[in-house]
């Protein structure tokens, strides 16, 4: 039987391939902003103004952007001695439980970004010239790429949980 959900996964295994590229180039960026600034002050005795919030910038949006790929992955940080010892089942409803309450979490971490998002709007960072807002909006974008994951996992955890499979299955 076809899995109605195998079209679903398509896309967002192609959202995943397309966030791995983006933190791939925006590593390559941050790393030739940061070589060139050091070379520009130890050699050369200068510095540019715009590069350490340039690097700053790269680097938040990778971070988050990074953070919402390891949802997907299902490689977060987690203590699972004591729920390995739980049959298979159980197992997958404490996940499910826990991609509920991550959701919660990260649903508030949404708003609030968006909040600070509206607040700086009108400001600019003074080296790069854009809107601080844009820092921020890897914030909001990465929160809301890591609940629709959420869900999809969630999904996948119930699935397993009643014995249907997940994942393409």
């Amino acid at each position: 039987m076809l899995n109605p959900l195998s079209g679903v996964n398509k896309i967002i295994n192609g959202i995943r391939i397309f966030l791995e590229v983006v933190c791939g180039c925006l590593l390559i960026g941050l790393t030739a902003v940061v070589f060139v600034q050091v070379f520009n002050r130890f050699v050369l005795h200068g510095t540019f103004a715009w590069a350490e919030e340039a690097a700053i910038y790269m680097m938040i949006w990778m971070v988050f952007l990074g953070a919402s790929i390891n949802i997907l992955k299902g490689s977060n940080i987690k203590i699972d001695f004591f729920t390995r010892l739980l049959p298979a089942k159980m197992q997958y409803i404490l996940d499910f439980v826990c991609q509920l309450i991550c959701m919660g979490f990260t649903g508030y971490m949404c708003q609030k970004s968006w909040m600070i998002i509206q607040l700086n709007r009108h400001n600019l960072a003074p080296g790069i010239k854009i809107p601080i807002a844009v820092m921020y909006a890897g914030l909001t974008i990465s929160a809301i790429l890591m609940i629709l994951f959420f869900i999809w996992q969630a999904v996948q955890d119930l699935r397993l949980a009643m014995g249907k499979g997940g994942d393409g299955e």
